[in-house]
């Protein structure tokens, strides 16, 4: 359990992050002072993201596409939640704003699962590199018997 929250506090984070941002520039960009949003109550739909995740996890999934498909799905449903539970000004939910939203969401989502598979491939990359660095340095000095 432990390693799970170390690992999914700091993507929250990083969602926060990156949320607070876009939100801001899009603030910037329809011309509103500020978004409204209670910091904490988005740090903690973050957290609720992360624990959906971890949720979803625990389902044995046949292949990974159907576990993407599923968080993916999951996460929308909990994108559109809480826009619709929000109803700021400028979330006003109209049909061209759904559809727009949902655009919005599948290039991000597709956007953060191209740098989680970039980041997981460099991982794996430095591991193997490390696991032949060891290999080739026991088959020149092998250990004494």
């Amino acid at each position: 359990m432990k390693k799970q929250i170390l690992t999914r506090l700091p993507a929250a984070c990083m969602m926060f992050t990156a949320l607070l941002l876009v939100s801001a520039v899009q603030n910037i960009l329809n011309g509103y002072a500020e978004s409204g949003w209670s910091v904490i109550l988005v740090f903690l739909w973050m957290v609720f993201f992360q624990a959906a995740d971890y949720l979803l996890s625990l389902i044995p999934f046949r292949t990974c596409r159907q576990y993407r498909l599923c968080y993916t799905a999951v996460d929308y449903l909990l994108v559109m939640a809480f826009w619709f539970w929000l109803r700021g000004d400028w979330t006003r939910p109209t049909f061209w704003s759904i559809v727009t939203a949902t655009i919005y969401y599948l290039i991000a989502a597709r956007i953060v699962l191209r740098v989680v598979q970039a980041w997981r491939r460099a991982t794996a990359d430095e591991i193997n590199r490390e696991l032949a660095r060891r290999r080739a340095a026991e088959q020149q000095d092998p250990p004494d018997p």
